[in-house]
């Protein structure tokens, strides 16, 4: 159903000639449809593949704020894009983006002062993923790789005057920054096996004594 009234607000993008809130639905739509199918496929992975519920809780009240901060940060560039977009529906052209950086106005320093903070709080986030392990100490690695190339790509994007290639490949990092943040969070967490019970008799018998 939500495939279905994304693809329906993709008609209403194009008939509105791109409006900046139509787009902005419809990507963070897009991201609802991600999140779904991330819930099927983390309940459905081999036991190796979950983190420990012990590890989980060490980083848990961390990780639903870096995932909101990377909502608001993916559609703060959506503003940016917007903004973009006005630029050059007013240029003469749309190749020579050269000045467009300083016409973008508060959206775009607003968007650069949230990436510090995203950048921040994910690498604290990382931090803690690498301290597990197993899986949480993979995501770590990839966190950090996703996060460096963000960061490129937005520092590029900004002193390259807009590439367009680089455009969409700087969506399609918010977009696995996001995936990777909430796989971690809804995955089931796996729970220590419990002791053999020859194993917890010789332990109760050990810690009562001869």
């Amino acid at each position: 159903m939500l495939v279905g009234f994304n693809g329906w607000l993709g008609a209403v993008v194009i008939e509105t000639n791109l409006h900046g809130a139509v787009v902005t639905t419809h990507m963070m739509l897009s991201f609802g449809v991600i999140l779904l199918l991330l819930g099927v496929v983390t309940r459905t992975l081999p036991a190796r593949w979950r983190v420990q519920a012990a590890d989980k809780r060490d980083w848990m009240p961390l990780l639903p704020v870096a995932l909101l901060l990377s909502l608001l940060q993916t559609g703060l560039g959506a503003q940016v894009r917007e903004r973009v977009d006005q630029v050059a529906a007013g240029a003469a052209d749309f190749h020579d983006r050269t000045g467009w950086i300083e016409r973008l106005g508060a959206v775009l320093d607003v968007h650069m002062l949230v990436a510090a903070l995203v950048v921040t709080v994910n690498l604290w986030l990382a931090l803690r993923l690498f301290r597990s392990a197993g899986p949480a100490r993979r995501a770590s690695v990839i966190l950090l790789a996703v996060l460096a190339s963000q960061v490129a790509l937005g520092g590029a994007l900004v002193g390259f005057d807009l590439p367009v290639a680089l455009q969409p490949l700087h969506l399609l990092g918010a977009a696995l920054l996001f995936s990777l943040q909430a796989a971690l969070l809804i995955s089931p967490a796996a729970h220590a096996a419990p002791a053999p019970a020859g194993n917890r008799r010789r332990h109760e018998a050990g810690a009562i004594g001869p």
